[in-house]
């Protein structure tokens, strides 16, 4: 094993142990460990995919540095690991890996942790620079007898062999709350592709809504790679997820048009609005068991605000619409207090 792969081992194994909070330095040195194999090809481009945008190699790149999102997600990628070899101790783990980006950062650094008959892993990227570059990344350490293959292909799209079914599939390829990036459609698409008794890595996303004063709210941001929360001592937000209005997982395809198109129900605005003003929705990722990220953990998890409660007159009615095409994004329609008064009487009139 050369010295690069232990180098790699070694922030691994420190990074499974540090908790959370305290991982962006452990992070840091995993990213800078990565960096040493971009080249000039990693352009910022976007791509545009059915149900959204598909980050560009430098965008996803840089995903590395979000470091409570990159911790928590290799921690339950490796919980998930153990936990198939603890059911199938005779037979090798399948991956998928869909939206990988240059550095499979997700996956890449527990594969040494392995033995390479125990992982068969196929990665999958729309964008041929991260392709490129997460080709060189698997050469350069050494871990090809870990890998089946690397494809350049829309993962919407994606039909493995029938006898390459995955044990694990891992899509991390969405922004707060499921917005631009096509999450919801890759996950509708590959779940079904799963082993019996296969796991989705997120397990499960929530989007739940709440009323808030949105310049209050903590949230995430990032300023020259340092990620710093805004507002940590208000902790305005939602306490508890009784709102929740919106849930993805790997049952979610049997109803697939609902996830791709969905409306909430009514609600009636608040009569007094001038504390908590703005409408919000609030992600929360269950990527493994009780591995989890909350509200600023992540700039996935970050609060979004919808709209404006003073844009909606006294008495009347709302609702949220989302559709995934052509780019993911969530629409707030409002019924007038006159038109939901005439609606109920000509209801009334109706059943007399």
């Amino acid at each position: 094993m050369n010295h690069t792969v232990q180098e790699l081992k070694n922030i691994t194994r420190k990074l499974l142990d540090t908790p959370m909070e305290s991982g962006q330095e452990t992070v840091r040195d995993l990213s800078h460990f990565f960096q040493l194999f971009l080249t000039q090809e990693n352009s910022y481009e976007e791509i545009i995919v059915d149900h959204g945008k598909a980050l560009s190699t430098a965008q996803a790149a840089s995903c590395v540095l979000d470091y409570k999102r990159t911790i928590q997600f290799i921690k339950g990628i490796y919980l998930a690991i153990l936990d198939k070899k603890e059911k199938l101790p005779e037979e090798t783990i399948s991956i998928l890996y869909a939206g990988s980006g240059p550095f499979g950062t997700l996956l890449v650094p527990l594969l040494p942790l392995f033995d390479p008959e125990e992982l068969s892993v196929t990665f999958i990227d729309i964008n041929q620079g991260s392709v490129n570059t997460l080709k060189q990344v698997i050469q350069k350490l050494d871990l090809e007898n870990y890998v089946n293959n690397i494809l350049l292909e829309d993962a919407i799209n994606y039909q493995p062999p029938k006898d390459e079914l995955p044990d694990i599939i891992i899509s991390e390829t969405m922004a707060y709350a499921l917005t631009t990036e096509p999450q919801v459609a890759i996950m509708n698409s590959l779940a079904p592709l799963l082993k019996t008794e296969g796991v989705l890595i997120p397990e499960a996303i929530e989007l739940a809504l709440d009323y808030t004063s949105y310049a209050k709210e903590p949230i995430l941001s990032v300023c020259n790679n340092e990620y710093t929360i805004k507002n940590t001592g208000s902790r305005y937000f939602l306490k508890n997820k009784s709102k929740i209005i919106y849930k993805i997982d790997k049952n979610t395809p049997k109803d697939i048009e609902k996830s791709l198109r969905f409306e909430t129900d009514w609600f009636k605005r608040p009569d007094s609005i001038e504390e908590a003003p703005d409408i919000c929705i609030y992600t929360f990722v269950q990527i493994y068991k009780n591995i989890c990220l909350n509200q600023a953990d992540s700039l996935i998890t970050n609060p979004y605000c919808v709209g404006s409660l003073y844009n909606i007159e006294k008495g009347a009615k709302f609702k949220l619409k989302y559709c995934t095409q052509p780019v993911p994004k969530w629409n707030l329609a409002t019924l007038k207090y006159e038109e939901h008064f005439t609606k109920n009487q000509n209801h009334e009139t109706a059943n007399l």
